[in-house]
């Protein structure tokens, strides 16, 4: 029989329905006996055959041909055998090609072809591990469960399909029979493989497609299919009123259900949005999503147990609701749909589900312990209104926030107080000492008429810190003991105004603690010759209240305001009146140590001072007949034994920055000295890190900012590096009284204008050469370190390399100026500063240079005295300072100041100066406005414009980058006016200023 006219591409079984003409009995009889899998058919024998084969016919879509071939084992000598006589008979009696039997794009645009998809997505239910379990009844019904127990479809039929289901899903155990129905398709997919899905499988893989057609789910749709046709059956959605199960029906003219699938809840949405047009228009079942509102009413009962009942709302076009009662959540809820039997309908719920570990398909009970516990969950369900409360029930609610904080005590001490606390909650009042005793014994809520209070909630953040206990007063009332710094730390703590109570009439000493204002008016000023600015003045004030009450603390205004004039102010008040509370120890650097007794002599020079230094150095002597003894920090260091066996009234640390690393045996020794009060002066009390700043704090007030732990995890941690306001507001006010710090655009406002440009030059090419044989030699394998965060992080051998990049860009001579005398070394940034110095001495401006190599200003001097320009130097090694300065700040003939940026860069004057050149860069911006500043200070009466020099494209611009990055993160925690917060090096920027000028950093 002919077949050149067929196109396998079109053929897969198709139902009798498109057939010319009906089928007969007999031709159908002939059709249940043929499978086929994609181009390929095959038939089965019939029962009374004695050597059964299986006939196959195999098309090529491509050629247009055909092959045939048959499983059973007769003689080679034959050329056909009996079955493939009787396949080509039975597809000449069924008229094949003119009928076509079968047509594969017809299977897969049936619905059962994609529900099969659907229900295979996400799941293997390989057919293996199928079992078809009979379930009895009046009928013949099968089960199909998955390996897992699952069922997956219930299967039921009056008719011989249901044998035939299980011929298709199982094998038949004996190997020596005919191969059965399922052992047939399988044949055919291996016969049918394309070459890629045949080398995946040779690989013991296998695509998605091939996944599919092994799945229980493929068999099924191409089992329906085949009995029904892709129209014999019609679908209807079921929800079984008992379990809730969802379920689609496939049901024949009759009514009778033949097959009926499980769709799992939390995809029933998925399959409604994909299915609902196919299902029987007749349908009962509004399958079509309307919104609806899932609410929780709770009740108080009488036995103070909390009643929750969900409640559904429908949401109506109006915006209005109607509430639904009596719907079992548990049964009938399908992820975001909820099937509402009163209404025949699934619903969309349009509100989130409430958090928390909430029951939401009965009524449930919360025990009254437990209900703060649950209110506090779920406070975005209450918020929403999600969960309602009765009106009259103003208690439910969780007391996180208070709305006044309430004081009522008395002072017994300069130090100390008896102290009644009291927050407020509407018209409730907690008591401090019941929130300390809850917390201590772990006890999260305090019941009150309106609420339950939340001791752990954030407005309680940092009571921990309050080592009190309580004590009854002389009236026998539970109160706190408290220190007055205490009592500064719980303003603090606090978001809302304190309203103070004087229990005692004592004068207001609540309010004036809290307001910053001294006990006793600050005396006249007596035997100070000069006179104090208003901002000052206000400083002296701050001091006083500081020492009136047995504070520490740091005066860190602005280098150039005058911090040293304002503690020689309360020096004179204190001498005045013969330093009641000890004697004043002033403790600074030495290079201003000849700077205070000059100062002090010229403004207090009532005040009898001892210099406690050199080598024939006597303290007890000293203090005989002193006021004040003034040392350096070498000398503290070494006589720090002898320091500590006195009480000092006051003990000032100028330049206290130095003090800064409490590891370091200057922090200790001036810790273990003794004084009533210890003040810290400082223009920049924070340097790299808040580190720098609890350093400080543990010297002039000890223990108030709690152990270096604590404050590294409730403060280091959260600003620096998560960027936290809350946390910075909430250290911002705990130091606010113990700092005070202004600048001079602010409070000076006489002050001239500061001016300050970045000057660019380029590397020459003797610089090009040293710069990139010095990087080349070393850069390699300290990258290398720095990429690996694991390791330690090189810091010696980098800012040695560092060192030597600055020196390069600075000169060439400072490290070739030996080996070949004759030769001129070039630099881009020589040429530009001496073209820039010559303009500022040409308009007649005295100049200050600096720079922190001694080689580098070797060379500027050298360049001066050649050409005859008169100049006073200063480094480290000079003596008389006061000489040198004061050479520059009156002889008018000397044009030019050059120091090094530690030794000129603190405790002198440079006003006559209206220009400062910053020759190299420091690492550190603080410390370069701090040099700045010794020439806009108070007493300049001109425009200082300060030239930076930075050499482009090499460390030196990266440097200029980094800083003012920095200086972005700085003005954070001490007060909106207090230094620049700056942070170290990461190993990305250290990495970034290891980079080849021309080039970037190659990653690898």
């Amino acid at each position: 029989m002919p077949f050149k006219t067929f196109r396998a591409a079109r053929r897969a079984f198709k139902s009798d329905a498109s057939a010319s003409r009906p089928l007969t009995a007999d031709e159908k009889a002939l059709l249940v006996r043929l499978e086929f899998h994609r181009q390929a058919l095959a038939l089965l024998p019939v029962a009374a055959d004695r050597h059964p084969g299986v006939a196959v016919l195999m098309l090529d879509a491509g050629k247009g041909a055909q092959r045939r071939l048959c499983t059973c084992e007769q003689g080679p000598k034959r050329r056909t055998c009996k079955h493939l006589l009787d396949l080509a008979q039975v597809l000449q009696t069924l008229e094949y090609p003119q009928r076509p039997l079968f047509v594969a794009r017809d299977l897969r645009a049936s619905f059962w072809h994609r529900l099969a998809v659907f229900m295979a997505e996400g799941r293997s239910d390989d057919l293996s591990g199928v079992r078809l379990v009979e379930t009895g009844g009046d009928s013949p019904r099968v089960a199909v469960r998955a390996a897992d127990g699952r069922i997956l479809v219930h299967y039921a039929s009056c008719g011989a399909d249901l044998s035939r289901l299980v011929e298709r899903c199982v094998p038949v155990a004996d190997r020596r029979q005919t191969p059965g129905r399922m052992q047939v398709l399988e044949m055919l997919r291996r016969m049918t493989l394309s070459e890629s899905e045949r080398l995946m499988q040779e690989r013991g893989h296998r695509t998605r497609g091939m996944a599919f057609e092994a799945s229980f789910w493929y068999h099924l749709a191409y089992h329906g299919f085949r009995e029904w046709g892709p129209g014999g059956l019609h679908w209807r959605p079921f929800i079984d009123p008992e379990s809730g199960r969802f379920q689609i029906l496939a049901e024949d003219g009759q009514g009778r259900w033949i097959v009926a699938v499980d769709i799992p809840r939390l995809r029933v949405k998925s399959f409604l949005k994909s299915f609902g047009k196919d299902l029987a228009g007749e349908s009962a079942l509004a399958v079509s999503p309307v919104p609806l509102d899932l609410v929780f009413d709770v009740r108080l009962r009488q036995d103070s147990d909390l009643e929750i009942a969900p409640r559904l709302r429908l949401v109506q076009e109006a915006g209005e609701y109607r509430t639904l009662e009596g719907i079992d959540l548990k049964r009938f809820q399908y992820g975001d749909l909820v099937y509402v039997p009163q209404l025949n309908l699934m619903a969309d719920m349009v509100a989130e589900a409430p958090s928390g570990k909430l029951a939401v398909s009965r009524p449930t009970l919360i025990k009254g312990a437990q209900i703060p516990y649950f209110l506090d969950a779920h406070r975005d369900d209450l918020a929403s209104g999600r969960i309602v409360l009765p009106e009259k029930e103003g208690g439910l609610r969780i007391l996180d926030r208070f709305d006044r904080l309430r004081i009522d005590g008395e002072r017994l001490e300069r130090d100390w107080c008896h102290l009644a606390i009291f927050y407020g909650f509407g018209s409730e009042d907690v008591s401090l000492v019941d929130i300390l005793a809850a917390r201590r014994e772990g006890t999260r809520f305090i019941a009150t008429a309106h609420g339950w209070v939340d001791t752990q909630a954030e407005a309680f953040d940092g009571l921990e810190d309050f080592s009190v206990s309580p004590e009854a007063d002389s009236q026998g009332r539970n109160q706190l003991r408290f220190s007055a710094a205490d009592l500064l730390r719980l303003q603090a703590l606090s978001t809302v105004p304190v309203e103070a109570v004087d229990a005692r009439r004592q004068g207001g000493w609540i309010e004036r603690l809290l307001g910053g204002r001294p006990e006793i008016p600050l005396p006249p000023l007596a035997g100070m010759t000069s006179s104090l600015r208003d901002y000052q003045r206000l400083g002296l004030e701050w001091i006083w209240y500081l020492y009136g009450n047995g504070f520490g603390g740091l005066l860190c205004d602005e280098m150039g305001l005058g911090k040293t004039h304002q503690v020689m102010a309360l020096i004179a008040v204190l001498a005045a009146a013969g330093c009641p509370q000890g004697k004043v120890l002033v403790v600074c650097p030495t290079s201003v140590l000849h700077h205070w007794a000059r100062k002090m002599a010229v403004h207090v020079p009532g005040v009898r001072l001892a210099l406690h230094y050199g080598l024939e150095r006597d303290l007890q002597q000293a203090l005989v007949n002193a006021d004040v003894l003034l040392t350096s920090y070498g000398v503290m260091l070494r006589d720090g034994a002898d320091l500590s066996r006195n009480v000092f009234g006051l003990a000032v640390f100028d330049e206290v920055q130095y003090l800064k690393n409490s590891q370091a045996k200057a922090h200790q020794a001036a810790c273990e000295i003794q004084a009533g009060v210890k003040i810290g002066l400082t223009g920049t009390p924070v340097e790299n890190s808040l580190a720098d700043l609890k350093s400080l704090f543990d010297l002039v007030l000890p223990g108030y900012l709690g152990s270096d732990e604590r404050f590294a995890r409730r403060f280091v941690a959260p600003i620096e590096t998560g960027h936290d306001e809350s946390r910075r507001g909430l250290l911002q006010r705990l130091v606010q009284p113990f700092i005070l710090r202004r600048v001079k655009s602010a409070v000076a406002r006489e002050l001239p204008e500061k001016i300050e440009d970045t000057l660019g030059c380029r590397l020459s090419d003797d610089q090009v050469k040293l710069y990139r044989d010095a990087l080349e030699g070393r850069r390699a394998a300290l990258i290398e370190a720095l990429r690996n965060p694991q390791a330690k992080v090189p810091y010696i051998h980098i800012f040695a390399l560092l060192n030597l990049l600055k020196q390069i860009c600075n000169h060439p001579a400072m490290l070739k100026e030996a080996e070949d005398e004759e030769r001129r070394w070039t630099s881009g940034k020589w040429d530009l500063f001496c073209e820039l110095l010559d303009n500022c001495l040409a308009a007649g401006q005295k100049v200050v240079v600096y720079s922190q190599y001694l080689k580098m200003i070797g060379l500027i001097q050298d360049h001066l005295a050649a050409g005859g320009i008169p100049a006073a130097v200063l480094t480290g090694a000079s003596r008389d300072r006061g000489r040198i300065v004061e050479r520059f700040q009156e002889d008018p003939e000397c044009r030019v100041f050059v120091g090094s940026l530690k030794a000129g860069g603190v405790g002198i004057d440079l006003t006559a100066a209206s220009v400062v050149i910053h020759y190299d860069r420091w690492w550190n911006a603080a410390r370069e406005d701090q040099a700045t500043d010794r020439v806009h200070r108070i007493g300049q009466r001109r425009g200082v414009q300060v030239f930076k020099l930075v050499t482009e494209g090499t460390l030196e611009e990266k440097i200029d980058a980094i800083i003012a990055k920095k200086k972005r993160l700085m003005e954070s925690v001490v007060r909106p006016d207090d230094p620049q917060l700056l942070k170290v090096f990461s190993r990305q920027e250290l990495i970034e200023l290891l980079e080849i000028p021309g080039q970037s950093d190659e990653r690898n």
